[in-house]
């Protein structure tokens, strides 16, 4: 029995994974960019257009509309509870993590017995990759 084979073997397949294992270690597109913070207006203006999708009526989905291409968020309307109205606070100074923006809101929801009750919460809105509004209770 020779060991030759055996060496050829282990340095072919060497050959083959080291190209690979260097590809995973750097990435596909070298160092990424930071995600880049919603505007003020960009962040207010998607999280009224998500709580009035909201408030129409429509169906949850995880994404407002299909043309809007935003991410969503939310407990409450994805176990069908209605909302009745909304009012948005002055945005929030508390700091969070990455590119994020804090957003008081009152909803006025209906619960299951059909009363309305107000309820405090915020929205963080997140602008990159795409808009994301994600409700923290």
């Amino acid at each position: 029995m020779s060991l030759k084979p055996i060496a050829s073997s282990y340095a072919c397949l060497a050959c083959l994974l080291l190209p690979c294992c260097l590809v995973m270690l750097t990435g596909c597109n070298g160092a990424s960019a930071a995600p880049a913070a919603a505007s003020a207006e960009q962040a207010r203006t998607a999280l009224t257009a998500t709580l009035e999708a909201w408030k129409n009526g429509e169906a949850y989905s995880g994404h407002l509309a299909s043309n809007t291409g935003m991410q969503v968020a939310d407990e409450d309307w994805l176990t069908g509870t209605k909302l009745e109205d909304f009012q948005l606070g002055e945005e929030s100074t508390t700091v969070v993590a990455g590119p994020s923006r804090l957003w008081p809101v009152v909803l006025k929801v209906r619960d299951a017995r059909g009363k309305t009750v107000a309820r405090k919460v915020a929205y963080q809105v997140t602008g990159s990759p795409q808009i994301s509004v994600v409700r923290q209770d």
